[in-house]
């Protein structure tokens, strides 16, 4: 290689260059290297491969100055002009989160039916919103693997197989394949639309709004990506880390990324939120806010910490073409989206069926042996499984937050397979159905408004589910970071929780 080309790499950062004079031995020109570096950010104020790439794009525009002509086509190009907004230093925020506030409707109400039904229902169009409902892509593989099950069960009963053995091919391996699947339409329009908003070039320009935002918590613009879209789902959320060319960078991302709230979380919240302000559609509004602040600030002090000790480094430069708007090649499109859900349908899927099988054993076993698929439907039998005596085991931790029920521990627990499982738990246990009904809530589970607001500060704070976890081993590749997500989730939910409950506790004390 030309000395001067290995040099210049060596100054930019080039890791297969450094890894490559580090195997033989060129340790003191790669110290050496790293002093210069360090020389250059203490005078210019730049890193090393920012400096050289202007430079670079400085000689490039010097040669193009010296043989082409220039001639202005029209006073202003239409570029220029949805950039002076789109780009604009205050403006430019606010379009941003307009552009992907869209996305996420037209994403969510074709996946799920939320939040277009909820509309719907405010402006008396019931029968339109149990529509959407109904019709939506998840409804629609609900019920097909509903259908499934049934017909499996049918043809295990005809061969007269053990219980066990149809609960588990039921309740166990087609409802993990279910929930696997369940992901994929999800995956499959978020990737879509990123991809378009990719291709049609107002990406970048969001990445460069958003960058020096982010840049205070370790991460860079192009990390608002996965962030925004965990308000969606985390699932798609960290696998959208992979934008981030940066390896710590991307890391850093993926296990901050499911500290944002998601639409299964929201869901939660908005079923009991109603408990600790009733009858106030502003009050509940209110708190849900508050509880989406709590989240985004624990992100925030997280961010800073561990890009300061566990992912050590700062944020990569942003370095960035800002391409021409121009319209997304659909085909292109189609091909980014197929390609990035069956890599999740592959890799995360694995882990998400074993789960759910262990889910399963821990409901349809007993202390005293095999209980059966009652169980699902038969509060008396659940609360004899090992799942209600692993909830009563820890129940005393969480006493201290206000939980005195072991039903809202085991709603945790299997809130861990699916947020939404949290509210089909609680009604199961409580009124023998999914369907809640908040008055049987509030006085089966003694639950007053502060330790309400505190379970749902736990729930929006610790472990999102099985999936998020999958794919963050996935991204990752490092067992050690997936299990410091979890651990950092839990704990940080417990403290939050903890500080929330006895600040509470103790106020409500002073004022009586």
């Amino acid at each position: 290689y030309d000395r001067k080309w290995v040099a210049l790499k060596i100054l930019e950062g080039d890791k297969d260059v450094i890894e490559t004079l580090n195997k033989l031995g060129y340790t003191e020109i790669l110290n050496l290297a790293e002093e210069i570096r360090r020389k250059i950010k203490d005078k210019i104020g730049l890193e090393a491969e920012v400096l050289i790439v202007s430079k670079r794009y400085d000689e490039i525009t010097h040669i193009l100055d010296g043989v082409l002509s220039y001639e202005k086509v029209s006073p202003e190009a239409l570029t220029s002009k949805i950039d002076s907004l789109a780009m604009h230093g205050v403006l430019g925020i606010p379009i941003m989160f307009l552009v992907f506030g869209i996305m996420f409707l037209i994403v969510f109400s074709i996946n799920t039916g939320f939040p277009l039904n909820v509309v719907f229902r405010l402006i008396g169009l019931a029968e339109w919103a149990t529509i959407i409902e109904e019709y939506s892509l998840s409804s629609l593989l609900e019920q097909f693997f509903e259908n499934i099950g049934s017909y499996v069960a049918d043809i295990l009963n005809g061969l007269n197989a053990p219980n066990w053995v149809i609960s588990l091919t039921v309740d166990g391996v087609l409802a993990g394949l279910g929930t696997i699947l369940s992901f994929f339409p999800l995956i499959f329009l978020t990737f879509l639309f990123l991809g378009a908003l990719e291709d049609s070039g107002y990406l970048a320009r969001a990445a460069y709004v958003s960058d020096r935002f982010l840049r205070v918590i370790g991460l860079s613009g192009k990390a608002f990506v996965p962030l925004i879209f965990g308000l969606g789902c985390n699932v798609p959320a960290v696998l959208a880390t992979r934008i981030l060319e940066n390896e710590n960078e991307r890391k850093l991302a993926a296990i901050l990324a499911p500290l944002v709230p998601c639409q299964a979380r929201l869901i939660v919240l908005l079923a009991l939120v109603a408990l600790i302000v009733p009858g106030s559609p502003l009050g509940q509004a209110l708190t849900v806010l508050t509880l989406y602040i709590i989240n985004f600030t624990v992100l925030a002090l997280l961010g800073i910490v561990f890009s300061k000790t566990v992912i050590k480094g700062e944020a990569a430069e942003l370095l960035i073409e800002i391409p021409p708007y121009h319209i997304p090649n659909a085909r292109v499109l189609m091909w980014h989206a197929w390609d990035h859900s069956v890599h999740f349908l592959k890799k995360a899927g694995t882990i998400i069926l074993i789960l759910s099988i262990v889910t399963w054993f821990l409901l349809v076993y007993g202390p005293s042996g095999y209980i059966g698929p009652e169980v699902f439907e038969n509060p008396s039998l659940m609360s004899k499984s090992l799942l209600a005596v692993l909830s009563r085991t820890l129940l005393p931790l969480a006493k201290p937050l206000g939980v005195n029920n072991w039903i809202l521990v085991a709603s945790l627990i299997t809130g861990f397979i699916a947020k939404e499982a949290v509210l089909g738990t609680i009604g199961i246990l409580t009124v023998g159905s999914e369907e809640l009904i908040v008055e049987n809530i509030y006085t089966m589970l003694g639950l007053t408004p502060l330790s309400t607001f505190t379970f749902l500060v736990f729930v929006n704070l610790y472990v999102p589910c099985m999936a998020t976890i999958a794919v963050v081993f996935q991204e990752t590749r490092s067992m050690k970071l997936t299990l410091l997500t979890i651990a950092y989730e839990v704990l940080v939910a417990y403290m939050v929780s903890l500080i929330i409950f006895s600040l509470g506790t103790m106020f409500s004390t002073m004022v009586m």
